[in-house]
């Protein structure tokens, strides 16, 4: 159950911090928009599994202490 919560709140902070960050470089893309660009797409799809994965195994680590 904790690792649901800090995955919701991890997703988050995570399209929030996107949204900065990408938003500094002027990168604005929407599919429905700007059409299908594989290579956009994988820049926006991987920037948010990158920041994503990042924050969750910081905020795992911070939050749920595992018994090992």
């Amino acid at each position: 159950m904790k690792e649901a919560i800090i995955a919701g709140i991890t997703a988050a902070l995570t399209a929030f911090l996107q949204n900065i960050i990408l938003g500094w470089f002027n990168f604005d893309y929407s599919i429905y928009r700007d059409g299908f660009d594989m290579f956009l797409i994988l820049i926006d799809f991987g920037s948010f599994m990158i920041m994503f994965l990042l924050i969750f195994k910081v905020l795992k680590k911070l939050f749920i202490k595992d018994d090992e």
